[in-house]
């Protein structure tokens, strides 16, 4: 579990302050089973769900009996979920997965940092 602080964030401003998201738009759900701190982030991916809606698939992914998950979800009215700080591992994306998006484009976005 994480513990979000109250932070003072200019209106309409998104900040990320100490892995975490702050903003106007900005809610929290846990999403427990990811557990592994990572060192650095060098791979940002933005893909588009099934879902009904931004809750609906915050709520799946947040769940502790899929194998799934995000660190934030984004719904079309700009309403903003974050399930895992940004230092935490999530488990949405495998190397089979990747490459479908590497090779797909119109499936997502894959950003990689020069190392």
């Amino acid at each position: 579990m994480f513990v979000v602080k109250e932070m003072e964030v200019k209106r309409g401003v998104m900040e990320i302050i100490e892995n975490l998201l702050f903003g106007d738009n900005v809610k929290y759900l846990q999403c427990s089973k990811c557990k592994v701190k990572l060192s650095r982030v060098d791979t940002i991916v933005l893909h588009s769900t099934v879902g009904a809606g931004a809750i609906s698939s915050a709520l799946y992914l947040g769940r502790p009996d899929t194998s799934v998950s995000a660190h934030v979800v984004v719904g079309r009215d700009a309403e903003v979920f974050q399930l895992l700080p940004f230092d935490v591992k999530a488990l949405h994306v495998g190397m089979k997965i990747l490459r479908l998006l590497l090779h797909y484009p119109h499936c997502g976005v894959v950003i990689r940092a020069k190392m």
